[in-house]
């Protein structure tokens, strides 16, 4: 089959999105595993598994682990750990903000915007965790500049 121009500047534009969402993934858990403060909020967390389902772009999924000292990550459905799970759902324009800290995961919940299955008071645990969301976010894209 013969691809036209514009099929293959389309598939070429969303591997590259792909890429860079991933690239930028990698940046923002680095920056949160960087900071001290994460370990003792981990200790109260750990281990939980946080899976992520982008609704409008599903090659965008992805999961962080939590662990006692660190947050693991990686793209797709996690199939492999026992952690209790909790999985939010939302479109890829809505998590971007979530992870920028630009709109509050618990607004966006209320607003019809996100949605959240699975272990409650494992989510309720992990709570302290989101300040921590835009800063990380913010060395993820200024180190993306370097």
């Amino acid at each position: 089959m013969e691809w036209l121009p514009e099929d293959r500047a389309r598939a070429e534009g969303v591997e590259s999105e792909n890429a860079e969402w991933q690239a930028y993934l990698s940046r923002f858990i680095k920056a949160l595993n960087s900071f001290p403060e994460l370990p003792p909020l981990l200790q109260a967390a750990a281990p939980v598994l946080f899976q992520y389902h982008i609704t409008d772009r599903p090659e965008m999924n992805y999961w962080q682990l939590f662990e006692k000292d660190m947050i693991r990550w990686g793209m797709g459905e996690n199939t492999q750990s026992t952690a209790p799970r909790v999985i939010h759902k939302t479109n890829f324009a809505t998590i971007k903000k979530v992870n920028s800290g630009e709109l509050d995961p618990v607004s966006a919940t209320m607003a019809g915007q996100y949605f959240i299955e699975g272990d409650f008071g494992k989510l309720m645990v992990c709570a302290p965790l989101l300040p921590l969301n835009p800063r990380a976010h913010s060395i993820a894209i200024s180190s993306a500049v370097k």
